[in-house]
């Protein structure tokens, strides 16, 4: 056989293998993420909960921070594997990264309702007070969707950062093997 073929081989099972463990970790933690979410939602319809959800809401966002962080580390092995092995593990993180950003999405929206609840309050208010408070909210929805733009804009920077970074790399590592075969 081949001893560098059998190295690729070895190498490329490996990262199937993390990939695996990465997406057994996600998993386990996505369904934790998407349980706090959906108590938060159930506790929305509750005003006795009032102030659980607030809680519940900061103990889900590290979880859904810890998410995203593994399918960033699925996408590295992905982009790392070759040919038939990258698109096959594609394939697998096309979902995952799907409810990613559906949880994603929970969360903002239980995020929103509960800011407005608390920019509107639970008091009785007069119709003045309520034309204005009305006013607020809806300008607090126009800041918050201009803020999840800028957001959505600096994520993709930072990504295409660790593509470029992770392009570099590899053409080092190209560049290095190149130079030991002359």
């Amino acid at each position: 056989g081949n001893p560098a073929g059998k190295g690729s081989a070895s190498r490329g099972g490996s990262r199937s293998i993390m990939f695996m463990q990465y997406q057994a970790e996600f998993q386990a933690v996505a369904s934790e993420a998407a349980t706090k979410l959906q108590n938060a939602k159930a506790y929305s319809d509750n005003p006795m909960h009032a102030q659980t959800r607030p809680e519940i809401l900061r103990s889900a966002e590290p979880l859904l921070k810890q998410a995203c962080d593994l399918v960033k580390q699925m996408d590295v092995e992905v982009r790392s594997a070759e040919g038939g092995q990258r698109r096959l593990l594609s394939e697998r993180a096309r979902p995952i990264r799907d409810e990613l950003k559906r949880l994603q999405s929970d969360f903002r929206e239980i995020q929103e309702r509960l800011d407005r609840e608390n920019l509107l309050g639970g008091a009785r208010i007069g119709s003045n007070d309520a034309v204005v408070r009305g006013r607020l909210a809806d300008a607090n929805v126009r800041a918050q969707q201009q803020t999840q733009i800028i957001r959505g804009a600096l994520e993709i920077a930072h990504d295409t950062e660790q593509v470029a970074m992770d392009i570099t790399s590899e053409l080092e590592r190209n560049r290095e093997t190149i130079i030991n075969i002359r």
